[in-house]
């Protein structure tokens, strides 16, 4: 590592298993730092800690003894930014990894309304065809996958997997294991806040059809640069509405992505010593 203090630990997804309620409690401890959620730096190809000036900004003021987290989602999402965990092993090979799962499926049903609220999911395509014909869903739910994409560089003893059904079930539980697995004092602070976030699927808002349609037309991403800002703003705050966040299954579509997970899910649970009942599918 440079010089410049970085993260000394990375909270990587997975996506919707908790990982903005965790960031916001762990960062309650005195000796523990994540100054935004998902900065998302190592996900770029290009990601240099010498040229990322913004990147280093976030962590200038954090004081000497306290341990930096940088906790995004993206960099448990492999096909979609292969490399990540090499980047990160290459800026510190002694960083410690925290990873959150959750039922595969379950995940992915949560999944849909933020991709939905955010724009990275668009509703021409539909939930079926997003699943089948892209990486946005079913991927981050491959958990041996992503967690052994890592593996490759970091050891097991520098990497800790927490389960969402665990810290649903006991929060302060899970917060002391990854204390001692970070090295600071689980009993230094109380931490347990209503105040803080959880990213709630309930009261997401998504683009009106007619904008997902016009985003789905053929040169879409090469003349939106050309729509005001004004209008794009307008569309923003106008053509919306409230999300639906009950994922309504096509049996055959369910059977299809159990099958697609099952073994992943598997070969994760028998590493971590649960049964592979642990997630009924």
């Amino acid at each position: 590592m440079t010089a410049e203090r970085g993260p000394d630990f990375f909270l990587i997804g997975a996506q919707r298993a908790g990982t903005t309620r965790l960031s916001g409690l762990l960062t309650l401890h005195p000796r523990i730092s994540m100054p935004v959620k998902e900065p998302a730096f190592f996900e770029d190809p290009d990601a240099d800690w010498s040229t990322g000036a913004w990147y280093r900004e976030l962590y200038r003021d954090v004081p000497e003894g306290v341990l930096i987290g940088d906790g995004s989602t993206h960099y448990s999402m492999c096909e979609r930014f292969p490399g990540t965990a090499e980047r990160v092993h290459r800026f510190n090979p002694q960083a410690k990894i925290v990873y959150t799962v959750r039922h595969p499926i379950r995940r992915i049903e949560s999944a849909w309304p933020q991709l939905l609220s955010v724009y990275h999911a668009n509703r021409v395509l539909g939930f079926d065809r997003t699943l089948r014909e892209t990486n946005l869903l079913l991927d981050p739910s491959m958990y041996w996958r992503q967690l052994s994409a890592y593996r490759s560089f970091f050891p097991d003893e520098q990497i800790l997997v927490a389960f969402f059904e665990d810290f649903a079930a006991d929060e302060q539980a899970v917060i002391r294991t990854i204390c001692g697995f970070l090295g600071v004092d689980p009993t230094a602070a109380e931490m347990a806040d209503d105040r803080l976030p959880r990213n709630e699927s309930a009261g997401k808002q998504q683009r009106a059809l007619i904008v997902d349609a016009v985003r789905s037309l053929p040169g879409y991403e090469r003349y939106k640069q050309l729509i005001p800002q004004a209008i794009k703003a307008y569309l923003s705050e106008h053509f919306t509405s409230p999300i639906e966040t009950e994922v309504h299954w096509d049996p055959q579509t369910l059977a299809w992505t159990a099958a697609q997970l099952r073994e992943d899910s598997d070969a994760l649970l028998r590493h971590l010593g649960r049964p592979s009942s642990f997630w009924n599918f």
